[in-house]
């Protein structure tokens, strides 16, 4: 969490608050770090009429705030302590960097292809943000942006395709006066897909952009993969886009 979410988490890590989630706290200390502070509680936590041994910490240090939660059975105790597991969390360290290799890991496909473009956001769920430049939010389209999301459910059929891919590039974020130029099949890897290029006005500086979004159906779940840039940007732009997408490629 972010590093002002500390004292709003602190101020409901009480014995009291916890105990009405189930947590009778029998150890409760503050722990220090060497860039930060935290609270370790532990105690047995019975939820939903299962029993355990829990240890909990929150901390603030680097810029975030964590909470890390350590479960055991009660008969484990006598092997793992409280001592333990508190030393073991005083190790709690925040990397400045993740590198790029593991933010691309965790997504349950693989982008083989970056052209320059670097990694914002990824997530187990498919969900991904790259830009090309520097920062990683911009105003008035300083940088390309392309975000990337699964999107579960039974493939459109191809004659509703065209419709499907229109009402997804509907609620495209950031942009205006859309005016679609181009809507068309084609296929994407092994995959059939649907292109839709436009131009259009970023929504708060009405600069003028230009916008793409593909769709990659599969049997379950379709990939939209949704990049904008400034149209004096495109031609640069675009074919660093398509060798992107065309780097996507399912995990085994």
């Amino acid at each position: 969490m972010p590093n002002e979410a500390y004292d709003e988490v602190e101020k409901n890590f009480t014995n009291e608050t916890l105990k009405s989630l189930g947590m009778e706290v029998v150890t409760r200390e503050a722990m220090t770090f060497k860039d930060g502070k935290g609270v370790f509680v532990a105690g047995p936590m019975e939820q939903a009429g299962s029993k355990r041994y829990e240890s909990r910490m929150i901390a603030n240090l680097s810029g975030v705030t964590a909470l890390v939660s350590v479960q055991m059975l009660e008969s484990s105790r006598a092997t793992v302590t409280d001592a333990m597991v508190k030393d073991a969390l005083k190790t709690l360290a925040v990397r400045p960097q993740v590198p790029e290799a593991e933010r691309l890991a965790i997504l349950p496909y693989k982008i083989g292809e970056l052209s320059g473009f670097r990694v914002v956001i990824s997530s187990h769920d498919g969900t991904a943000v790259l830009t090309l430049g520097p920062k990683d939010a911009t105003e008035k389209v300083e940088q390309p942006f392309m975000l990337m999301s699964v999107v579960t459910g039974e493939a459109p059929k191809p004659d509703e395709r065209d419709k499907v891919a229109r009402q997804a590039f509907g609620s495209a974020p950031g942009i205006k006066d859309i005016r679609i130029t181009r809507s068309e099949p084609l296929r994407i890897g092994q995959s059939q897909g649907h292109e839709i290029i436009a131009d259009a006005k970023d929504t708060t500086s009405n600069v003028e952009v230009t916008a793409v979004q593909w769709l990659r159906f599969g049997t379950n779940a379709h990939l939209k993969i949704f990049a904008i840039a400034k149209k004096s940007d495109w031609n640069a732009v675009y074919p660093k886009l398509r060798a992107i997408r065309d780097g996507i490629e399912p995990r085994s």
